[in-house]
């Protein structure tokens, strides 16, 4: 874990702490774009009858 949180804080060391808020936020603009995509239309949650675990 401390491995994986040094090379997070490296990549963004040239950012300004302003500049990190504004990454956070859009980063999170995305994945919750990508989670409602592919929850599709019914939602997440929904059953879609289209996955192949038992």
């Amino acid at each position: 874990m401390d491995v994986v949180l040094g090379r997070e804080a490296r990549l963004v060391d040239g950012l300004s702490p302003v500049e990190r808020e504004t990454l956070a936020g859009l980063l999170d603009k995305l994945l919750t774009d990508v989670r409602s995509r592919v929850a599709g239309p019914e939602g997440p949650g929904e059953d879609r009858g289209d996955r192949t675990d038992p």
